[in-house]
């Protein structure tokens, strides 16, 4: 049973790239529950539950946005791990005396869990081999069952108790419950040990858990000024990335549209000839349990209005006066309106990935009556456009931004890619054009009816199908997992040391 849960690791990640892996959680444990003697009757198996899943599916009233939101998208497991550290932060300590976990222990059995999946899976299909003395201090069991003895390779002071409080909390005990039962779970009680299917689930799942539980233990007077707090959190992480980024950036921005009012702003950024508006929300926004289209869209109109209410009011500001002002106690920016085109731009914490670069075909109000598209994106895809562009010499986020209010404009009904990085790809490369940057400059898409939808396959000079959202995101990963390597967080210096190396190819 134990090499069987390796083998379901390697299915349901697809790690062999046949493109006929494990399609969901419920298909995994009722093989694993039922067992399997080769790999000829896995396969078999595998085909006839997620077929069954399939025509559950198609039984049930088609829906155009679930569909879309169901299409697998590409995630940045590392910045999803900053964000449950930003919430647990943000949380009151009554919370953790509840759960009878200590704030730091908690974040620690998290990334113990991820870092030894993450270096256990890239030792295993990586061609990079590790000395006898190397794996003996990095793996204690190399099936993906996890126990405490396996975590305290990452943080030896790591006790059994928590981890077993964290368990009880968060896994789901599949050999003893009916998997029908299965919610959103994503840690899996095996004996004393529990195991993961996929890190990029099982620390979204943590994010969106902590908070749900969080909600159900505090009043509604802690609960909001847990999310002011996360808020602020979330305000500050995105200008600390952007600072960087930025010559004349200033964040928490005040600014006078009439002489006895005064309003605010999240970030002003003054680019290219471009003045940014930025409007930051975290707001939690889970998409994925929605029943249908109504409730997908109710759920984006709740978090999008009132950001685009407050880009819509300082984009007035600013282009209804000669000159503007935004400033705070130490920052101002300042200029004449004529000089500059003001762009809208509102960064979400929880991705909407499937549907942030349409977002515009779901409501005509969300463009305006002014020609002021407010163009949403998650603040993963922010940081992964700026990272691309540095290292590719790509279009850079002002000018991409630009390129987009331009095309939405032109054609505000037509849905493009459902991913922002995949329609990245195809608008921002300057060596090569896309046949999409091609239809577009050409006016060949004036030909086609104002609603269609374009989804693009993309193919490497081998032939290849490959997202180009996926390399993107795995460039930012990357560069966030140096980031958060360098913090610790308590963990075994040695430990870490050990994965800096082989995930730089230094390590023998």
């Amino acid at each position: 049973m134990e090499n069987n849960v390796e083998k379901i690791f390697n299915e349901y990640n697809d790690f062999s790239k046949t493109g006929a892996y494990i399609q969901s959680n419920e298909t995994a444990l009722k093989i694993l529950k039922e067992g399997f003697k080769n790999s000829e009757e896995l396969k078999k198996k595998i085909r006839e539950y997620d077929n069954m899943d399939l025509q559950n599916k198609l039984n049930h009233d088609y829906q155009e946005l679930k569909s879309i939101i169901e299409f697998n998208q590409p995630r940045s497991e590392v910045l999803t791990i900053l964000y449950i550290n930003l919430v647990l932060n943000s949380i009151d300590d009554n919370f953790f005396n509840i759960i009878d976990i200590d704030r730091d222990v908690f974040f620690q059995i998290i990334l113990s869990i991820t870092f030894y999946v993450l270096f256990l899976q890239s030792h295993k299909n990586l061609d990079k081999p590790l000395s006898k003395s190397a794996k003996k201090n990095i793996f204690k069991r190399e099936n993906y069952l996890l126990g405490i003895d396996e975590l305290k390779k990452v943080c030896w002071s790591l006790k059994d108790d928590d981890f077993k409080k964290f368990t009880s909390i968060f896994a789901f005990d599949y050999m003893h419950k009916d998997t029908k039962e299965l919610k959103d779970e994503k840690v899996f009680k095996h004996d004393e040990s529990i195991f993961i299917l996929s890190i990029e689930e099982f620390v979204e799942y943590i994010l969106f858990q902590v908070e749900a539980i969080y909600r159900t233990s505090c009043t509604k007077p802690e609960f909001s000024k847990y999310q002011n707090r996360k808020g602020l959190e979330f305000e500050k992480m995105v200008y600390s990335f952007s600072n960087v980024l930025f010559n004349e950036i200033a964040h928490s921005v005040n600014y006078y549209p009439s002489h006895d009012k005064i309003s605010e702003t999240d970030l002003i950024i003054q680019d290219e000839n471009s003045l940014i508006i930025v409007e930051c929300k975290s707001g939690t926004l889970n998409l994925s349990n929605s029943s249908n289209d109504n409730e997908i869209k109710q759920k984006i109109n709740n978090k999008v209005k009132k950001a685009y209410k407050t880009l819509e009011n300082a984009y007035k500001y600013v282009t209804s006066n000669v000159e503007y002002n935004f400033s705070n106690k130490s920052s101002v920016i300042k200029g004449y309106s004529n000089d500059i085109e003001p762009l809208c731009l509102h960064l979400s914490m929880y991705p909407i990935d499937s549907l942030s670069s349409n977002i515009h075909t779901l409501d005509e109000n969300y463009i305006g009556d002014n020609d002021n598209p407010k163009i949403t994106m998650s603040f993963e895809h922010y940081l992964a456009i700026s990272l691309e562009h540095t290292l590719n010499d790509s279009l850079s986020i002002t000018q991409y931004l630009k390129k987009r209010k331009e095309h939405i404009l032109m054609h505000s009904k037509i849905q493009f890619d459902i991913n922002e990085l995949d329609l990245y790809y195809q608008i921002a490369n300057k060596q090569k054009k896309s046949m999409l940057s091609e239809s577009l400059e050409s006016g060949l898409l004036e030909t086609f009816p104002d609603d269609i939808n374009i989804i693009t396959t993309f193919q490497d000079s081998n032939g290849r199908e490959f997202r180009p959202a996926q390399d993107i995101i795995k460039n930012l990963d990357g560069n966030l997992l140096s980031i958060l390597l360098e913090s610790k967080f308590g963990l075994n210096k040695k430990y870490l040391n050990y994965l800096k190396k082989y995930l730089s190819n230094e390590i023998q």
